[in-house]
């Protein structure tokens, strides 16, 4: 599903959205925003950071994919405005949790 129809499905009620996706898988379509390391040693991942087709309207209105550190090589080949797949799974609502949401354990499914 497309990242801006996440976007808006969490912004219009919550907790509808918590009881339909927490700790499910999902597939979600986007363009990557920016790409960005986090964290340190063991904690290190790559988050990239996921527009739907209407674009960032707002400064929330994009999507956190945690990636783990060893899938850096697929992921150093992308670039900013690429039209992506991500799969990963939704683990509710996070503490200090600036985009919409969060997806977790993060695979690359379709790359440009």
């Amino acid at each position: 599903m497309d990242a801006s129809f996440l976007i808006s499905e969490i912004g219009k009620n919550k907790l509808r959205f918590e009881k339909k996706y927490k700790d499910k898988f999902i597939d979600v379509v986007g363009h990557v925003g920016s790409i960005e390391e986090e964290g340190k040693g063991s904690d290190k991942s790559i988050v990239i950071d996921l527009v739907g087709s209407k674009g960032r309207d707002n400064p929330f209105s994009y999507i956190s994919c945690h990636f783990s550190i060893d899938q850096l090589d697929a992921l150093l080949e992308l670039n900013k405005r690429d039209r992506i797949i991500v799969k990963g799974v939704y683990r509710g609502s996070q503490i200090f949790e600036v985009g919409a949401l969060s997806l977790f354990d993060c695979n690359l499914i379709l790359t440009p």
